[in-house]
């Protein structure tokens, strides 16, 4: 412990300088999100940075990673900060909603949703849909979300990049949201068929 000490002071003081740098950037929207939200918009996160690490060869952004923890834990054993945060307002009206417009920029990006899952389907086919598990559908998600982010801190992201990502998201969940209703539910994962153990014996007594 005497050796790691030093180094354990000095990533608490990134850690802190980068959660004032989010904080200045990003404001008090990070203590706005309750826990369940909050945690898995981090494990979302955490899988992305690590599938971005192994596109570019580099080492995952650890001090991002142990911020989104920290983050989490706060608000897990100390809910009270939500009522704490000046911008905290559980009673704030809903914005008006212009349904003719929603519908107008739906229809009109829907046909490029068409568009994309026409070529999924022309290259792979619907075979596999039925047999992809909840956690395949969101392995394929995230494949496509990561690669619309920035690839490196110091590279931004383009928009016409950003823009084919989100199609090829959208026309999956589509593909996903039609499984469901198809057949209830996505396929098991292959060791929920497994009988548990000791489930013989017990039936022998």
């Amino acid at each position: 412990m005497d050796k790691a000490e030093p180094r354990v002071v000095d990533f608490l003081d990134e850690l802190k300088q980068q959660l004032l740098d989010d904080e200045e950037r990003w404001g008090l929207h990070t203590w706005l999100c309750n826990c369940d939200g909050q945690n898995k918009y981090h494990i979302v996160r955490f899988v992305t940075y690590y599938l971005e690490s192994e596109k570019n060869g580099t080492l995952p952004p650890w001090l991002k990673v142990a911020g989104g923890a920290l983050i989490c834990w706060i608000k897990e054993n100390h809910p009270e900060i939500l009522e704490d945060t000046d911008c905290y307002d559980p009673g704030v009206t809903p914005a008006l909603v212009d349904e003719t417009e929603v519908d107008a920029d739906v229809d009109g990006i829907s046909q490029e949703v068409r568009a994309e899952r026409i070529r999924q389907i022309k290259l792979w086919g619907t075979e596999f849909d039925a047999k992809n598990t909840a956690n395949d559908w969101a392995a394929y998600l995230i494949n496509y979300i990561s690669k619309a982010t920035y690839v490196r801190r110091d590279e931004k992201y383009t928009p016409e990049s950003f823009r084919a990502n989100m199609l090829k998201v959208a026309a999956l969940a589509q593909a996903a949201v039609l499984i469901i209703d198809r057949n209830g539910c996505c396929a098991p994962r292959h060791y929920e068929n497994l009988p548990k153990a000791g489930a013989n014996e017990i039936e022998g007594e």
